[in-house]
């Protein structure tokens, strides 16, 4: 199951959740409690498919490669 991170709208408060694809749950604020929430999207939820990977010039990489762009 993936791992969202929300915003709550009446604290500010932002957080992280387990949630299931085919869930209806309503996601409650971890502080206050209110329901009133709004995904946040984060580095961590983002996927780049291969076709995109092969598009980021080789100094864009987190720095952990060999010069050559290979290790």
């Amino acid at each position: 199951m993936p791992i969202y991170e929300y915003k709550c709208k009446k604290c500010g408060t932002v957080f992280e959740r387990i949630v299931s694809a085919n869930t209806t749950d309503k996601v409650s604020c971890a502080k206050c409690g209110s329901n009133i929430v709004q995904k946040i999207i984060s580095a961590a939820s983002l996927r780049l498919s291969s076709s995109s990977a092969a598009a980021i010039p080789l100094g864009a990489h987190s720095g952990c490669a060999s010069p050559s762009g290979f290790s």
